[in-house]
């Protein structure tokens, strides 16, 4: 007997992986999701697709995937890594798996990719723009640059913007000794 696919019953697939992804789990298929989403095993977990824009580079995409994947296990694992995003009230899951990355324009790279720092993004903005020489970086560099930023997507602020936040440079430090990176 096959089930068909209404444009309805496909919206609530959708959000029933939505509501996952945002807890910090992600399942195997739509139809695990729905057919018992209140008993999902959170061992089997693995980390969700990032959502990559096509603009971004391939040398850069693939070094994304993995950085990603380190990342999200990081944040799934380290109990002190997802206390600096249950501090800011968000799962340290949903914050990466909710961010979209890709380059930056030519001014954000003027203005910020020239001081030698990974990605950019703003306060509260799912978007992250990886810099030039993103690829270059050890991955964990990376995985520490991808929870930095999806920290800012959490409310997280930034010195100089934020008088009363730490520099990036503290972020930094911090998301490396929290997250084992």
């Amino acid at each position: 007997m096959s089930m068909k696919i209404t444009p309805f019953t496909r919206h609530h697939v959708i959000l029933l992986i939505t509501l996952a992804v945002t807890l910090g789990a992600v399942v195997d298929s739509p139809a695990e999701a729905a057919a018992n989403p209140s008993d999902f095993d959170r061992s089997k977990a693995r980390a969700p697709t990032p959502l990559i824009a096509a603009s971004l580079p391939a040398p850069q995409r693939f070094a994304l995937i993995a950085a990603f994947k380190t990342a999200y296990r990081r944040a799934y694992e380290s109990e002190s890594c997802r206390r600096l995003f249950e501090e800011l009230e968000i799962s340290a899951a949903g914050a990466l798996a909710a961010s979209h990355y890709d380059r930056p324009a030519a001014a954000a790279i003027r203005a910020h990719c020239q001081k030698r720092v990974g990605a950019v993004t703003s306060v509260r903005s799912r978007h992250i723009h990886l810099c030039p020489g993103f690829e270059t970086l050890s991955r964990n560099d990376q995985a520490a640059i991808l929870i930095h930023e999806a920290l800012h997507t959490a409310g997280l602020g930034e010195w100089p913007q934020d008088l009363e936040a730490p520099t990036s440079r503290q972020i930094t430090e911090r998301v490396k000794l929290a997250c084992s990176l």
